[in-house]
């Protein structure tokens, strides 16, 4: 089948993308400065007329000294879970946020079971939920706090532009050493 070089590719309202962010050797602020963008991030598209909306929703943050998996394996997991999940009816093709935070944790922790590494997974509340109160070993609440803090640095006009003059002077002093 050929495409018209001028088809544009859409995706559908309420689609899902799971993806895994990974950084490597950050400082605290830098961390912060990252999990702001990704908080901040509403549109996608690189067509100014063809933006779409989303909302990013952090399921949990690893600390770790290896990667963990690729955004293929996690997208599969999630599929796998589902699948497997006589309440979820993937031929009707709906899914919700609740969806995904329901299967968050054991996704993830199928995932990261034979990690050649450490790892320390911070997670919200939902994610304890699942386990009854108690986290696998390296899991431990706090995903809610951190979100939270963050939110609350972006929404304060003052405390932001401070924070990123100092995080440009930081990067500028990493440049010139």
């Amino acid at each position: 089948m050929s495409r018209n070089k001028h088809e544009y590719d859409y995706t559908m309202p309420e689609v899902f993308l799971p993806s895994v962010a990974t950084t490597v050797d950050l400082t605290l602020d830098e961390f912060v400065y990252i999990l702001g963008n990704l908080l901040r991030t509403t549109r996608y598209g690189k067509e100014s007329s063809r933006q779409g909306f989303m909302r990013n929703h952090i399921l949990a943050i690893a600390f770790s000294d290896v990667e963990l998996f690729s955004n293929l394996e996690f997208t599969q997991a999630f599929y796998d879970a589902f699948a497997a999940d006589g309440d979820i009816d993937l031929a009707k093709g709906f899914l919700s946020d609740q969806d995904f935070i329901k299967h968050a944790p054991k996704v993830i922790q199928q995932l990261t079971a034979n990690l050649n590494g450490r790892l320390q997974m911070v997670v919200g509340t939902e994610a304890l939920e699942a386990f009854n109160g108690q986290p696998s070993n390296g899991w431990t609440a706090g995903l809610d706090d951190i979100v939270s803090q963050v939110r609350a640095l972006n929404q304060d006009e003052t405390r932001l532009a401070q924070f990123l003059r100092a995080l440009n002077a930081q990067s500028a002093l990493f440049v010139t050493s």
